[in-house]
């Protein structure tokens, strides 16, 4: 069975869309899935790093997509931790992508894992929406404020008029969501993001230190599972394979509601209308 692939974009950088790729690749492959990030941020890799790979990078996408040496070889596998391949980024920032010769790389690939997600470069710009052409859906990572909104809305309206809203329309995954600031009315709820991106969420992880400290360490696959990010974070990864897993007002704590309901929620099944 082929691999489900999947795009993470972002309008504005420090998001956590590279946090995220690397994260839900670790949670699928502590799981026991094959699973394999790539990073598409020709120029700026980081996703190496985020793992803890970048010693045993040898070759990168261009030599890949080149064909300048098979493209499983230059698949990263540590075969000691719990961690997801990774193909590198070209480490030149002026090489300009080949849509058809990925697509063949990426085609071969995904013959051999359950799972592929693009780390995409921020913005609009050719390698960020190469991996929207080429995967089986997009996703726009934010987190809830304004600036951010207003930039993933400049993706989004990129995504459909290339026309990627018509077989799987792009989703949201809202990133370092902090509770009090909701209540403080400083951060958006995640409905109100919803709708006025007027675009489906998938995701919602919470701001978490556990998180943070595991990215900076490049220790991702010792992350907690028992920390509700964790949980969140296998939620997200399942309901992008279309697993049928519950959705985030059914995991958050009751008490968390009376903030969200201050900032226009009028119930929990308008929620439910904008949530994928």
């Amino acid at each position: 069975m082929a691999a489900y692939t999947l795009a993470i974009l972002s309008g504005d950088g420090g998001v956590g869309k590279t946090t995220l790729c690397a994260a839900m690749g670790a949670r699928l492959a502590a799981a026991g899935r094959k699973a394999l990030v790539i990073d598409c941020n020709a120029g700026f890799r980081r996703l190496d790093m985020a793992l803890g790979m970048e010693s045993r990078v040898l070759f990168d996408a261009a030599d890949a997509v080149s064909g300048a040496c098979d493209p499983m070889r230059t698949i990263v596998h540590d075969g000691m931790r719990a961690l997801p391949d990774m193909l590198a980024a070209p480490f030149d920032a002026d090489v300009h992508p080949d849509e058809d010769l990925w697509a063949r790389v990426i085609a071969a690939l995904r013959t051999r894992y359950d799972w592929i997600a693009f780390d995409a470069p921020t913005g609009t710009g050719v390698w960020s929406m190469l991996p929207a052409r080429l995967a089986d859906r997009a996703y726009i990572a934010l987190t809830p404020d304004d600036g951010s909104m207003r930039c993933a809305e400049r993706v989004l309206d990129k995504l459909r008029a290339e026309g990627h809203d018509r077989a799987q329309p792009p989703s949201l995954i809202i990133n370092k969501v902090n509770m009090k600031l909701i209540a403080d009315e400083l951060q958006y709820a995640p409905n109100i993001v919803a709708m006025t991106l007027d675009t489906r969420v998938t995701g919602v992880i919470l701001e978490d230190e556990g998180l943070r400290l595991a990215y900076a360490r490049a220790r991702l696959d010792e992350l907690d599972g028992r920390l509700s990010v964790a949980m969140e974070l296998d939620a997200l990864t399942r309901r992008t394979m279309g697993a049928p897993v519950p959705k985030e007002w059914e995991l958050l704590r009751p008490r968390s509601w009376p903030s969200r309901l201050r900032l226009g929620v009028v119930s929990k099944s308008a929620l439910k209308e904008v949530w994928s």
